[in-house]
């Protein structure tokens, strides 16, 4: 649920787009009484007429309406000021496309920098406090190091369109640390789907392996991209809508984290962290269309780069909004705890990602069980008004015979020749405590157990097993 959104009025920019089309749609869905205002320029950068059909769908809802000029145009864009009272904006309005700003350059400076200006001006005379923005993993350049992390150096972008971004993200912080809005850039990782953008490699390809026509292959198809499907974009950003960007008090100048600051501003990598080669997904789309691609095989494009990788586990999460001491405990002894606490501290986003770590861990076990001889699940359960998580690891091959429980032989099982499965195994807990108001909280003795109120799933390629060791702790051994 995007709690942010109800009953307010939202300014989405770019909203005839892929993703401002869609995250539209869902904020309608999901809200019946906020209210949206778009505004897209409509250019022909690709088929208008494609636009125009992302709206004419939008616009079915009374609650929403849309502007068609250029944000460029201040006048207009303050204007929309005077009729309505905005609650924040979402500004995913821009000139797209990498290889296009080498041989468009002046539609960059317009579109993402002008604009973009215009932005901000808006929302800090019209005393407008939340401001979202699309930036792009473009902004990483020829950065060897993947994933591609929020803390990494960003400012060796190779192309004008990946300059403007970044430009967009320092010109957000500027005004956030003058005026102290708050702003969230969200660097969107290749995104494809439904309604796509029919310059992107999927429809390209697509069209022109229908046609039996060749494809250019760039870098002679050594490339990978972390493609990112739609729905999955959306959900990212609903996911942030919930966080406003607060200042990082842990932030130093002497060791700067480029993702946070001391002012209310953010960066976010939304993206699959799950990169797909070139060739890979080339063959992809031979298998769908049982058509065969001619391959044109090219060195790489001017402004390209290699490889997209996502890193979207940035740690601010976990230390950001609602700190929770965890409590390592072990065997069955439900009153024996270990004060160890994780580095930065931990919240609900963090017990979700904890959680799913321990399923990631589960399989790494039973991938490794000796054959088979074990079996390892997650499982939660209450301990009165107290809820835990636990890994557990039992051992399948070790059976104890001796008289079925009568459960056995009530639905249909073989009671004569049954054995008694001895539930041993390794396993490690934590719980979550809260305050008073219902607030994640440190240990101590006016705090309660808090359930967790999100199980989400969270993708945690990339992690290792060692890395959750201080979340698992030493398991014990109970029968």
């Amino acid at each position: 649920k995007i709690s942010k959104i109800k009953n307010m009025n939202i300014l989405i920019t770019g909203s005839a787009g892929f993703i401002g089309s869609e995250l539209i749609k869902k904020f309608l869905d999901e809200d019946k009484n906020c209210k949206i205002i778009g505004v897209d320029n409509l250019n022909n950068y690709y088929d208008v007429n494609l636009k125009k059909k992302r709206l004419n769908f939008l616009k079915k809802n009374k609650r929403f309406k849309q502007y068609t000029f250029n944000l460029n145009n201040k006048k207009k864009l303050f204007n929309l000021g005077k009729k309505f009272k905005f609650d924040f904006i979402i500004h995913l309005a821009a000139q797209a496309g990498v290889r296009y700003s080498i041989t468009n350059p002046d539609a960059y400076i317009d579109s993402n920098i002008i604009s973009f200006y215009n932005i901000l001006e808006f929302s800090r005379q019209n005393k407008i406090n939340q401001v979202f923005f699309a930036s792009s993993s473009s902004v990483y350049g020829l950065n060897k190091e993947f994933p591609y992390s929020e803390k990494q150096n960003t400012d060796k972008p190779v192309s004008l369109y990946a300059a403007t971004k970044k430009s967009n993200e320092i010109m957000a912080y500027a005004y956030s640390d003058l005026y102290k809005i708050n702003f969230t850039g969200l660097r969107f990782f290749t995104v494809y789907g439904p309604w796509g953008r029919p310059d992107m490699a999927l429809f390209m390809f697509t069209k022109s392996i229908l046609e039996e026509k060749p494809i250019n292959v760039f870098n002679y198809g050594d490339m990978m991209r972390d493609f990112t499907y739609i729905d999955d974009i959306v959900s990212g950003i609903t996911k942030v809508l919930n966080k406003t960007a607060t200042p990082n008090p842990d932030w130093s100048g002497l060791d700067p984290d480029p993702g946070s600051s001391m002012a209310p501003w953010r960066i976010y990598n939304i993206g699959n962290s799950n990169p797909v080669k070139l060739m890979d997904f080339i063959e992809a789309i031979e298998i769908s269309t049982d058509k065969k691609a001619i391959l044109n095989k090219m060195p790489m494009q001017p402004g390209d780069v290699p490889a997209t990788y996502a890193d979207v586990y940035n740690d601010m999460f976990l230390k950001k909004y609602l700190t929770a001491l965890i409590k390592l405990q072990w065997g069955n002894n439900l009153s024996k705890f270990a004060g160890v606490q994780m580095p930065g501290g931990v919240t609900l986003d963090g017990v979700r990602i904890m959680q799913e770590a321990m399923e990631e861990i589960a399989k790494i076990e039973e991938e490794n069980s000796d054959g088979g001889k074990y079996v390892v699940s997650v499982r939660s359960f209450f301990q009165g008004n107290e809820y835990y998580y636990f890994v557990y690891q039992d051992y399948t091959d070790v059976r104890l015979v001796g008289t079925p429980p009568a459960s056995v032989g009530k639905f249909g099982g073989d009671t004569d020749n049954w054995e008694w499965p001895r539930h041993t195994g390794d396993f490690s807990m934590f719980r979550v405590y809260a305050d008073a108001n219902g607030e994640p909280a440190e240990y101590s003795t006016e705090n309660v157990p808090l359930k967790p109120k999100h199980h989400l799933p969270v993708n945690i390629k990339g992690f290792e097993k060692d890395d959750f060791a201080m979340i698992l702790g030493y398991p014990g051994r109970t029968n």
